[in-house]
């Protein structure tokens, strides 16, 4: 039984109605009073035979340790090895990249161990108790064939991997390529990368392109199997929240606008719309963003609005197309994340360009913005705020500076649900799944508020939170942007 992504739900409030409860690791699905199964009319579940895909999965023969098995010897091997308490033969490989069992060294303790780093110990014979960023699995989209070969090579930390061992790979003058992002991890590794390395004419000449002042966004969304609204399809996308700054020509910066609707039941998408419009329509600024969701999530809006009418859809097409662009004429989005990632290298960051991993290395490397955000000017005159108020983002602790987004309350209060979000949200885009890339915390977050149950207090409070989370989002292009250029770090105004 599979989700039809074809059908519209004639039920409001269908995903509320199968909540998803988690306590820790025991997740339950509480059924309100209010469903009936019958009520989903046309049915959203569609019933597809598998028999042929089930019959080819049995005949299908195994590689287990390179001697084949069918899925029936397979079992029984499973079966013998578990009934004699034994462990299971190692099979050490690309797909350790992605182990779910992976703990960081410093998080490491008698109730929490790392099955990843027990496994590289069993493979290399010496302990293993470094960062799987610091590996060989750490390498920047390295391909599943090239990390075997330098595990077969019997290399593992990258620190004692040859810089040569990559070979010269593709390059290009106006771009870091991916060959040559892991060849400056290597090098960082043996210590001869300390600062970001920056492609400086590709960099310019793209922001020489963007005309004042530049707007910062960014959107939280959700993609939900189930829909939350009558009228939607399973997997419809959904805008519910966006945050917005503005960097002047002069240097001054304010935390301008924002929305974020929640309302159970009530579609969200168009009036966040609508707001972003009323904020974004008072001059054609550059409107900066990170990576490729918001331009997703515009072209996704406006097939909804295209399809389900508005009494000004018209007018919220004409401005969707004003920023994603047309045929005919160039939109006003421009994309920080990707101009980064294809210009910036920053050590520590394990060659990626997620945001949460650039933030702090561009605090780091940059003296400047460090100075800037160090005095609690943040949320005054001088930087508007709608969400802090005299607020210092520069702090230190046991002489480095700390993350940010650590300074914020977690969106949670179960600090498992917590943990578990930090540690998707960690992971680099492109790489993982869109839950992850656009947001997970802020995606349970609106499911909590989609929940008529939840009393008002914890309503509020959440709802507070993801404000800051979100103007931190866009608060860490302009850092990031200011970083690459100075601009506006001579003085505050």
């Amino acid at each position: 039984m599979l989700l039809d992504k074809t059908v519209a739900v004639n039920v409001n409030g269908l995903n509320p109605m199968l909540a998803v409860n988690a306590a820790g690791r025991q997740v339950t699905v509480a059924v309100s009073d209010d469903f009936e199964v019958k009520a989903i009319n046309p049915p959203i579940l569609r019933r597809i035979n598998v028999a042929e895909e089930v019959a080819k999965l049995l005949d299908f023969p195994l590689a287990v340790q390179g001697v084949p098995k069918s899925f029936e010897e397979f079992v029984d091997w499973v079966s013998a090895i578990l009934g004699k308490g034994e462990s299971f033969p190692i099979d050490v490989g690309s797909h350790c990249k992605t182990c779910t069992y992976y703990v960081d060294p410093e998080q490491v303790r008698k109730d929490k161990q790392s099955g990843w780093a027990q496994c590289m110990q069993e493979r290399t014979g010496a302990p293993a108790a470094m960062r799987r960023a610091d590996t060989v699995f750490g390498l920047h989209r390295a391909s599943a064939k090239a990390i075997g070969t330098l595990l077969n090579q019997g290399t593992l930390a990258l620190d004692a991997l040859p810089e040569s061992a990559l070979g010269e790979g593709n390059e290009s003058p106006d771009a870091i390529t991916f060959d040559q992002r892991r060849q400056l991890q290597v090098a960082e590794a043996h210590g001869e990368v300390g600062a970001p390395v920056v492609l400086g004419e590709p960099l310019r000449t793209a922001m020489g392109e963007w005309r004042w002042p530049l707007h910062f966004i960014d959107f939280e969304t959700s993609r939900p199997a189930l829909p939350y609204h009558r009228g939607r399809t399973p997997y419809d996308q959904i805008l519910f929240q966006f945050s917005h700054h503005v960097l002047e020509r002069d240097g001054r910066l304010a935390h301008r606008s924002q929305c974020l609707m929640a309302t159970p039941g009530v579609p969200p998408s168009v009036h966040v719309v609508r707001a972003l419009k009323d904020a974004l329509s008072v001059d054609t600024g550059t409107v900066v963003h990170w990576w490729t969701h918001e331009a997703t999530v515009l072209k996704d809006i406006r097939r909804q609005i295209e399809v389900d009418g508005a009494d000004d859809a018209e007018a919220l097409i004409e401005f969707i197309d004003s920023l994603v662009g047309t045929d005919e004429m160039t939109g006003r989005l421009a994309d920080l994340g990707m101009l980064v990632s294809r210009t910036v290298f920053y050590p520590g960051t394990a060659g990626g360009s997620s945001i949460k991993k650039v933030l702090p290395a561009a605090l780091r490397h940059s003296e400047a913005l460090r100075h800037h955000y160090a005095a609690a000017v943040y949320g005054t005159d001088v930087m508007p705020s709608l969400n802090f108020k005299d607020w210092q983002w520069v702090r230190e602790n046991d002489g480095g500076i700390l993350d940010p987004y650590a300074l914020l309350d977690p969106l949670f209060v179960d600090p498992a649900l917590q943990a578990a979000v930090d540690d998707a949200e960690s992971l680099e885009n492109g790489e993982v799944a869109s839950f992850v890339a656009n947001g997970g915390a802020a995606i349970i977050a609106y499911d909590q508020l989609q929940r008529t149950s939840l009393p008002e207090a914890e309503r509020n409070r959440i709802g507070q939170e993801l404000l800051r989370y979100c103007e931190l989002d866009t608060l860490a292009m302009v850092m990031i942007y200011q970083s690459l250029t100075g601009h506006g770090l001579g003085s505050r105004r």
